[in-house]
């Protein structure tokens, strides 16, 4: 009778110690993975709000326009393509552009109680535009070459002109954004050399279009300058860090459309038009 009492008295007991140690294995998980559970690194399909190609071996979190829980859009997993975020309506109201802000997870974590102190030096910014009620099947890139240990800081003074950074051409390969507002952005690089083009976009609402606006230097060929960093700097020394200020530029050097505009006015009550290219029919920015 006494060894059936301490078996019943010792199975609650092993019970009890299991119990325990599944919860601290799980609670450890969930530190190990960042906290970051709230957040959804599931793609979304079909009611996506916009699409993303990340091209880099980090898991990202998003945000719109600026950095807080409330802007919280999803997280990114590394090497991800054609990448659905949640179209949360709170956030997709209504059609806009705006800086998509990137940090990588371990930054997420480390600063979620104070996201406000990365807005200067966020993984990247993209520039996007969204569609409440057309189209959003843009994909928008990632570059690989960011996440580096190299620093490229731009000054953008300017309170009105949103700057993308594109490599290699003024339709190059994105890798940020330095937004209307913001006097500091500071991206994290790999080695190598960078022909940087910076391009001007913002989103005309009266004409429902992007305008998208390019600096052309004397020759009229589009500006750039390059950065390099690491062992691909001068002879003189390795170059970690490099300062892109853009105060000069916005007063000296021509800036051009590249293109011209068509305004339609039609005032027939039962008829619409279409603009074709071949077999394409071209849209407005908001999908029209």
């Amino acid at each position: 009778m006494e060894k059936k009492s301490e078996m019943a008295l010792l199975i609650p007991i092993i019970l009890m110690v299991f119990f325990l140690f599944f919860s601290c294995d799980l609670l450890t998980n969930k530190a190990d993975n960042g906290d970051s559970s709230s957040v959804d690194f599931t793609s979304h399909n079909t009611n996506y709000s916009i699409l993303v190609r990340n091209n880099t071996g980090e898991r990202l979190v998003a945000f719109k326009g600026s950095l807080g829980t409330s802007t919280l859009i999803g997280g990114i997993p590394a090497h991800a393509q054609n990448h659905g975020l949640a179209n949360t309506p709170a956030l997709f109201d209504k059609t806009e552009d705006f800086p998509l802000i990137l940090l990588t997870e371990s930054q997420y974590t480390a600063n979620k109680n104070n996201l406000e102190s990365q807005k200067d030096m966020p993984f990247t910014r993209v520039y996007v535009f969204f569609n409440k009620s057309g189209d959003n099947t843009a994909v928008y890139e990632i570059a690989a070459g960011l996440g580096g240990n190299n620093s490229l800081r731009v000054i953008n003074p300017s309170t009105t002109m949103n700057i993308e950074l594109r490599l290699n051409g003024v339709a190059g390969e994105t890798i940020g954004y330095a937004p209307a507002g913001i006097l500091e952005t500071t991206l994290k690089l790999n080695d190598g050399n960078y022909n940087i083009f910076p391009v001007f976009k913002r989103y005309n609402q009266m004409r429902d279009v992007v305008d998208t606006v390019y600096p052309a230097g004397g020759t009229g060929n589009p500006w750039f300058i390059t950065a390099s960093f690491g062992d691909f700097g001068p002879p003189t020394g390795v170059i970690n860090e490099f300062s892109m200020n853009l105060r000069d530029l916005l007063g000296t050097l021509t800036m051009t459309s590249g293109g011209a505009w068509i305004v339609v006015n039609n005032q027939t009550v039962n008829s619409g038009l279409r603009f074709w290219a071949g077999g394409t029919v071209y849209k407005t920015a908001s999908g029209l």
